[in-house]
């Protein structure tokens, strides 16, 4: 795991602010009536690149949460 960048026992906390700052950033251009396509737009490629990552990522983390807790459920 060194290769990560939180250390084991905080990456919970550090990736939580992490993700309120994203949050706020959303909310903040939400407001400001700024559409989907308009903020994609004006991040660099990279960042694109990455918010479509943190999309996926989001997604396989819901997935697997769920099958842990299925599979808690049926033992």
């Amino acid at each position: 795991m060194s290769n990560y960048p939180n250390m084991s026992y905080c990456m919970y906390q550090n990736t939580k602010l992490a993700l309120q700052q994203i949050i706020g950033d959303l909310e903040e251009v939400h407001e400001e009536g700024v559409t989907y396509f308009e903020y994609v737009d004006d991040l660099s490629s990279e960042e694109r690149a990455a918010m479509k990552e943190l999309e996926n990522i989001f997604e396989g983390i819901q997935d697997i949460l769920k099958e842990m807790r299925r599979s808690k459920a049926n033992d």
